[in-house]
């Protein structure tokens, strides 16, 4: 046998070896079955040398023959060397396919990102999910065989499918896109998330690969930071308003508005706190309320409705939230109001300036828990702005209310009286010097008075001695009015300084005293007296607080002479209070007496003593009453002191009188006949002091009423030229007189009614009278006067209707009433109307004249409350006569209420007891 034969066998065998072991690692049908073939080839080809004999003559003779055998041998040997290669390389390749897809799935499924592969359909819009990693199932709640059941569309909220079109034409167009939309789950819950979408082959089709990003918590916390944006910008446009509203109500108001405007508020309120009750009192409210606030009832005090979060602010000063209102106890006596209205969490925040508590803001919203520090913190800057605001508003008011309380007095009276800067500029004037000098308020204010001075010599010489004396009086200067004409005033000057004493202003106060040159003699005199008897009343006009200090506000400089001390010494306690200056003795029953009157909103008079300056003890007689607030709250006492010292001492000393004769009496009785004289005398002395006292009361009615109705008389003689023919100018001026005369006598006559009234002197003639029978004689006294200004009154009653009453003061307040509706009315009518209603009796005066503002209408009742008619002509008048007539009609048992629209006319109706 030839050793090509033998190599040839080898080959062949070991060819049919290998073929068995790679059958046996095949896996691909394909490769087995060539494997196979080719060692199924090396079997026969090694059978056929084994069983022919004639091939292994062949073989052994060493034939050429056998080398195709032997390539066929090598070619089968190399063919499964090659495919045992080919396998090799299938297996590896097969394994890193398989890397390569876990790799693949791992990283599908790894991150926070939801990853969906979906199909494009030919029209363009999203196919069915052919991939999903396993976020966008837990995510969605879907399992990954549901998802994929799903195309893009069904997992999109329905609001959002109207842009799923122009979405995909983006992608398309641009191979990717970046947009925000939101997901649905399957339990309904709605999912932003951020897509990021492009085109991509997916086992060679074209595909979407989209990753959503939940965006839930980038969400919030934008929408959280928004917030804050909106409650600092609240914050600037609240602090805006502080600047420029004065007014409680609307600025409180407006803070409420701002808030709900910029935060999601559902409810937006804020309460003041009432000391009396102990009550929150919902001042401003805006948001969704539908009558909650008026259905609960919230205190401050320690009672149930007051340890909710509102009464918890204001009690501990601090805020006080409520993070769930269906889950906290505390929140119990409101929770079904609450809830009913959607409120899930509250915060209150209380209103503190200077730990003073004025009240509590309030906030709500929908979601529990919906009130985080740092917005607190921020709603806790508002609560302290606004506390800031109310009190510097307080103050404002208080600073008014004394402002228009010395206005008031300054503009009651017909005495010129205004201020200049230390250069001669005006700062102020009041009424009587735009009425008798002819000028507005912005002809003078801020020019120099020296314009007006006749002589202006006169006017710098003056006001240089001011400045260094502190005072001028009874300086005489004549000044240029608007017309031209020259009035003549008779000035006194001061000088006022601040609290540190040093020199701000001038303020003059000046009598025209044209009118009584050319009036006379009697009617100068009887000025002159006047101003005499004014000027040299001993005591001071005072304002105070009801304190244990009475801090006074303001006091007039007549306290120098009643307590030695000047005006800014009192003035909030600067250098002494008044309290100090109130004799030990008395101070406590001064307290008390004051305290019980204000109880009854009385006036008071007390006497008792006070230690002055120089510690000399004075007996004072004080007169007052307290100040109310629109809310009926004290807001201080006003009042007049005087000098009872000499009184005092002659009644002790008559008290020591009588004490003595009393004594002599016991010591004497045996010697009385023979004293009998001395006695009688004695009684004389009594009756005589007596008659002088009341002789002192009555001059000073008298004293001032006998001059001017004598001037009344004389002037009306002389206009009716019973004494001569007179000028038309004789004739103006002598009316001016008249009339200046009659105003001065009804404010005579007004204020001593006030007195009598307020001191309980009056005493009613109450007699049966027929109200219709006295309305007529009221229509019939002012017919004329209406007449003349072409006006028609119309009476309406029910007959004859007989009451039980005063008739005269009946008649005083009825006929102030007509004239004032005469007065104020220039055209149409006055309608009276007696009606009765049952137990009571209604008479109404409405005329069809100026009217009132409604800002005007708490004026009407209180004294020397005069209106300004805006754009109306200014009428005549003392500013005592509804104060007297609703004093009158309080006395008569009824009362008097007043309507009016402004430019439209009034009503005052009298209402008196059956």
């Amino acid at each position: 046998m030839s050793l090509i034969l033998i190599f040839s066998i080898i080959i062949r065998l070991v060819a049919m070896g290998w073929s068995i072991v790679l059958l046996r690692s095949m896996r691909n049908w394909r490769m087995g079955f060539l494997t196979v073939m080719l060692g199924l080839m090396a079997l026969r080809q090694t059978l056929t040398l084994l069983t022919e004999r004639e091939a292994w003559v062949i073989y052994v003779t060493g034939l050429t023959a056998e080398l195709p055998g032997l390539i066929v041998s090598i070619m089968t040997f190399l063919a499964i060397f090659f495919l045992e290669r080919a396998i090799s390389e299938q297996r590896r390749a097969r394994q890193a396919l398989q890397e390569s897809e876990e790799r693949y799935r791992m990283l599908f499924n790894s991150g926070n990102d939801a990853l969906f592969i979906h199909q494009l359909t030919k029209e363009g819009v999203p196919g069915k999910f052919i991939e999903v990693n396993d976020i966008a199932c837990h995510r969605l709640g879907y399992t990954k065989e549901q998802l994929l059941r799903l195309s893009p569309v069904d997992i999109v909220v329905p609001e959002k499918l109207g842009e799923i079109q122009t979405i995909m034409e983006n992608i398309l167009t641009k191979k990717h896109s970046y947009f925000e939309i939101v997901h649905l789950s399957k339990d309904g819950k709605e999912i932003p998330v951020e897509i990021s979408a492009r085109v991509v082959n997916f086992k060679g089709q074209p595909t979407v690969l989209s990753i959503a990003r939940d965006i839930t918590e980038r969400n919030q916390a934008e929408d959280r930071i928004r917030h804050l944006q909106s409650v600092l910008a609240a914050i600037r446009n609240i602090n805006q308003l502080i600047v420029h509203e004065k007014n409680q109500k609307k600025l409180l108001q407006g803070t409420c508005d701002i808030l709900n405007q910029a935060g999601d508020y559902m409810l937006v309120w804020i309460g003041l706190i009432e000391e009396d009750t102990k009550e929150v009192l919902p001042i401003a409210q805006t948001g969704f309320e539908e009558g909650y606030l008026t259905s609960i009832r919230i205190t401050w005090d320690d009672s149930e409705t007051g340890k909710g979060p509102t009464g918890t602010a204001i009690k501990t000063k601090k805020p006080s939230v409520m993070r769930d209102i269906a889950a906290d106890n505390k929140y119990g006596p409101w929770r079904k109001e609450a809830m009913k209205r959607g409120y899930a969490s509250s915060v209150a925040l209380p209103l503190v300036y200077e730990e003073r508590v004025f009240g509590a803001l309030n906030l709500y919203a929908t979601l529990p828990d919906a009130f985080d520090e740092e917005e607190m913190d921020l709603l806790l800057e508002v609560s302290q702005d606004v506390a800031f605001a109310l009190h510097s508003i307080e103050i404002e008011e208080e600073k008014k209310r004394t402002e228009e309380f010395l206005q008031n007095i300054i503009d009651s009276t017909s005495d010129l009286v205004c201020t200049v800067d230390l250069e001669g500029n005006f700062l102020s004037i009041n009424n009587a010097v735009t009425k008798q000098l002819g000028y507005e308020e912005e002809d003078l204010i801020g020019r120099p008075k020296i314009k007006l001075a006749v002589e202006p010599e006169l006017f710098i010489s003056a006001f240089k001695e001011v400045l260094e004396k502190g005072s001028i009086s009874n300086l005489e200067m004549p000044l240029i009015r608007k017309d031209g004409t020259i009035a003549d005033i008779l000035y006194s000057v001061t000088l006022l300084r601040d609290n540190d004493g040093n020199p701000v202003a001038v303020a003059g106060f000046g009598k025209d005293i044209t009118e009584r040159k050319h009036a006379g003699e009697a009617l100068w005199e009887s000025n002159r007296r006047l101003t005499t008897l004014m000027d040299n009343l001993p005591g001071m006009v005072y304002r105070c607080l009801n304190d244990k200090d009475w801090t006074m506000e303001f006091v007039s400089e007549g306290c120098i002479a009643l307590t030695g001390y000047e005006a800014p010494d009192l003035i909030h306690n600067k250098k002494i209070s008044y309290n100090d200056i109130i004799h030990p003795d008395d101070y406590n029953n001064v307290w008390d007496d004051v305290q019980k009157a204000l109880e009854n909103h009385a006036s008071f008079q007390l006497e008792y003593r006070i230690i002055t300056a120089d510690k000399t003890v004075k007996w004072v007689w004080e007169r007052g009453q307290g100040v109310y607030s629109v809310k009926g709250k004290l807001a201080a006492l006003e009042g007049f002191i005087t000098d009872i010292t000499e009184r005092k001492r002659a009644e002790e000393e008559l008290r020591k009188y009588q004490e003595h004769l009393e004594e002599l009496v016991k010591e004497r009785t045996r010697e009385l006949e023979e004293k009998t004289t001395d006695l009688q005398q004695a009684n004389i002395l009594l009756q005589e002091l007596d008659r002088l006292k009341s002789m002192f009361i009555a001059s000073m009615s008298h004293e001032l009423r006998t001059p001017l109705n004598s001037i009344i008389g004389f002037t009306g003689i002389i206009l009716q030229g019973m004494v001569g023919e007179i000028t038309a100018e004789q004739r103006k001026q002598l009316a001016m007189v008249k009339n200046s005369g009659t105003h001065l006598l009804a404010l005579i006559n007004d204020v001593i009614d006030v007195s009598k009234i307020e001191a309980g002197k009056v005493e009613l003639a109450v007699e049966e009278f027929d109200l219709s029978s006295l309305l007529k004689e009221v229509e019939e006294s002012l017919k004329i006067t209406a007449a003349g200004k072409g006006l028609k009154i119309s009476l309406k009653t029910p007959g004859r209707l007989v009451i039980r009453n005063d008739k005269r003061r009946t008649k005083q307040v009825l006929l102030n009433l007509l004239s004032n509706a005469v007065k104020f009315t220039d055209k149409g009518g006055i309608e009276i109307k007696l009606e009765k209603k049952d137990r009571r009796v209604e008479v109404s005066v409405r005329d069809t004249g100026v009217g009132i503002r409604q800002g005007d209408m708490d004026k009407l009742f209180t004294a020397f409350g005069k209106i300004d008619p805006g754009g109306w002509p200014l009428q005549e008048g003392t500013g005592l006569g509804l104060y007297l007539s609703q004093k009158i009609a309080k006395l008569l048992g009824g009362s008097i209420r007043a309507e009016s629209e402004f430019g439209r006319g009034s009503k005052f109706t009298f209402i008196l007891p059956l």
